[in-house]
């Protein structure tokens, strides 16, 4: 439900905030305008208990969930009519609540299902990649997609079909893919028997050393999500069903088998967090699949130390409730919460709508507020920046279609009195930083802890979180961080930055991507084609990395407006249809039926002469183009198909910007075909 106003208590819960005793004014202001998701009605304790947002509607069920750099949540898995297929992806801003003007519609243009796929933060591109899936119309879903600038664009081939893949990142940036079946809804009796390794620079290679039947198997649906989490030692501890087992990435890497779990909260029901350096929860779960109700959800909580090799394990206490697909979150202050999940796999039986949290130091659990929707099979859960949880989805298949999200808000961020607790506010941290590095931040309060916790790329109980304790010294208003010094138990990747005060009340975090190897900076930017240094137009060449070569796209071009929607311009990578770009590896087309228009505005001085000049060619047949500066036509120009024609002139603007933009007159019913367009001056 979305309500209008509220009080100024119930907004604050609403909206995740940075630095809100600034904005608060201006924030309340806009929200009383666009609605916002309101707190539900506040519960006795909400120090003790936590309390929940209201119910909010989602264009899909969240599948899948991973915050980016910015803060944003990127949801995808669903389909608007309530069923399965990744075709869209959703960016939700939360420091503008939950209505309309929150979400953004990234549009997957690539053709591929990206339903019961993974997604992983990597920090050597500083990029998010989305892992297996389905390309439509064929049999091949050997897919990665890079999802950067907004953009969902095509990436390396996997070496194998894979859906329901498990991800995991070694300290070395490299990323090793293990379990899967080739066909989402028709292959569970072929699993994908080996694992594989992407090296950033070189793409997917085959670990033959892996190659092994039994660990994956499909008895008891090995394949499925296995649980995976990086020991200090860099091998990768796996729970396969019941079958534990090491990965060793060396070489062609290998197999080494652990043994079985021997309590029930095994499977992919399950859920496993890293809550400590090498320290896994593994909790609850016990059933194979989300088509069987064989067994009863389990309480059981097993600790996992993968400080030893191999790993030894030990029993923690148990659940209150029993609980298959429920999610398994490590919060700032090192508590785990679980929440959702049923005692009857993917039915409205034995429904657990209380979460719980667990405290690692004294082995107990506590039960939380209630919620009043059920999360069951394909829900999420994720930490967000400002400490609170993000909650969705469940259905397709289920007994509900859960096309709506919440939001809880944990015990920490409330006053004993209800209200809402004041936060340290963190700022200055640096974008990246390397393992082992002394950083500075800036803070308005008294810091007691320090801690780094890695994003969740989360889907079906998978968490890929890593907690940190991080040493600091405190002077005045300068906190002197050290980074983590491991790679092995910090791996690369996006982490939360938060600062808690002494009643441990956590900040807004700040967002920080731990590299490797010494890599330090932003995420890199397309390079400038050849030549381009005297242009005054930005990215003249359509660079966007978004398009492999010998294939096309749709995608949003960085420098450039169009009248198509979504700002989409359709781009070639280099050899597509024979057809190599005049500079760069790729070329823009303008088709015919929109038609096309093409826009950019730079910054001149007014009544200097300025050169304008654009590549033009007929895709299939000879095309025609209208070329216009700051509105006034500067002709329509032709070109073959056979070769790159260069159309040039001159402007002088009569103020100080100058927009040019050319558009699709006669396509021949093909396309004009356009590259390195420049503007030059002045003279």
């Amino acid at each position: 439900m979305i309500e209008r106003g509220g009080s100024r208590r119930q907004l604050k819960r609403a909206v995740f905030r940075r630095d809100w005793r600034a904005k608060l004014s201006v924030a309340f202001a806009f929200l009383m305008v666009v609605g916002v998701l309101t707190a539900s009605p506040a519960s006795a304790a909400p120090a003790d208990e936590g309390e929940w947002s209201e119910l909010a509607d989602w264009a899909f069920i969240p599948i899948h969930a991973f915050v980016d750099e910015t803060g944003k949540l990127v949801t995808y898995g669903g389909t608007r009519a309530g069923g399965q297929g990744g075709y869209e992806v959703d960016l939700w801003d939360p420091s503008l609540g939950f209505g309309p003007a929150s979400h953004t519609t990234i549009a997957n243009q690539l053709g591929t299902n990206l339903f019961c796929s993974i997604s992983v933060s990597d920090a050597p591109g500083q990029r998010s990649f989305l892992l297996g899936g389905q390309t439509t119309g064929t049999t091949k879903n050997t897919f990665s997609a890079q999802f950067d600038n907004n953009v969902l664009a095509d990436a390396d081939d996997l070496a194998e079909p894979r859906w329901y893949p498990t991800a995991t990142t070694l300290g070395d940036g490299r990323i090793v893919l293990q379990g899967g079946i080739p066909d989402g809804f028709g292959g569970r009796s072929t699993p994908i028997t080996v694992a594989e390794m992407y090296t950033p620079g070189s793409g997917w290679q085959t670990m033959e050393g892996t190659r092994d039947p039994g660990v994956w198997a499909t008895p008891n649906y090995g394949w499925w999500y296995p649980r995976a989490h990086l020991t200090p030692q860099g091998k990768i501890w796996s729970l396969a069903w019941d079958e534990m087992f090491y990965i060793d990435p060396d070489g062609a890497g290998s197999i080494t088998r652990l043994g079985r779990l021997p309590t029930d909260n095994r499977g992919a029901t399950s859920a496993s967090v890293m809550y400590d350096s090498g320290l896994v929860l593994q909790v609850g779960g016990g059933e194979r699949g989300s088509d069987e109700a064989r067994f009863a959800g389990s309480k059981k909580a097993t600790i996992v130390d993968l400080n030893f090799d191999p790993p030894q394990l030990r029993p923690a206490a148990d659940m209150n409730f029993g609980r298959h697909w429920h999610n398994a979150i490590v919060l700032p202050d090192g508590k785990v919460l679980v929440a959702g999940g049923s005692g009857v796999n993917n039915t409205n039986s034995e429904v657990a709508y209380a979460p719980e949290l667990w405290d690692p130091v004294t082995d107990t659990w506590t039960v939380l507020e209630a919620n009043t929707t059920a999360r069951l099979y394909h829900s999420t859960a994720v930490l967000m920046p400002d400490g609170s949880v993000f909650t969705g989805g469940g259905g397709a298949p289920g007994p509900f279609t859960n096309k709506n999200a919440d939001v809880f808000y944990p015990p920490y961020l409330f006053e004993g009195d209800g209200s809402r607790a004041v936060k340290l506010d963190v700022t200055n941290a640096p974008s990246a930083v390397s393992h082992g590095d002394d950083f500075t931040v800036n803070v308005n309060g008294t810091v007691d802890r320090v801690t780094f916790i890695k994003t969740n790329n989360a889907t079906h109980s998978i968490n890929s979180q890593i907690f940190q304790e991080l040493s600091f010294t405190q002077s005045g208003g300068t906190l002197s961080i050290t980074a983590p010094g491991e790679p092995n138990v910090a791996t690369p990747g996006l982490y939360m930055l938060y600062a808690l005060d002494a009643d441990g009340v956590p900040s807004d975090a700040e967002m920080v991507w731990l590299n490797y190897d010494g890599v330090v900076g932003p995420p890199p930017t397309d390079p400038s084609p050849p030549g381009s240094a005297d242009n005054l137009l930005s990215n003249g060449g359509f660079e966007a990395n978004t398009v492999a070569d010998g294939a096309w796209g749709v995608p949003a071009v960085p420098g450039w407006d169009t009248n198509r929607p979504g700002d989409s311009i359709e781009v070639w990578g280099t050899g597509h249809n024979g057809v190599a770009p005049t500079e760069g590896r790729q070329l823009a087309e303008l088709n015919g039926n929109g038609p096309d228009t093409v826009t950019q505005t730079v910054t001149v001085t007014a009544g200097k002469n300025y050169t304008w000049s654009i590549d033009h060619r007929g895709r299939r047949d000879t095309d025609t183009m209208e070329v216009t500066i700051n509105g006034q036509s500067q002709g329509q120009f032709t070109a073959q198909p056979g070769s790159w024609t260069t159309h040039t002139g001159t402007y002088t603007p009569t103020d100080n910007q100058l927009t040019i933009s050319f558009q699709a007159i006669d396509t021949g019913g093909y396309g004009n075909l356009v590259d390195n367009v420049r503007i030059t001056g002045a003279q």
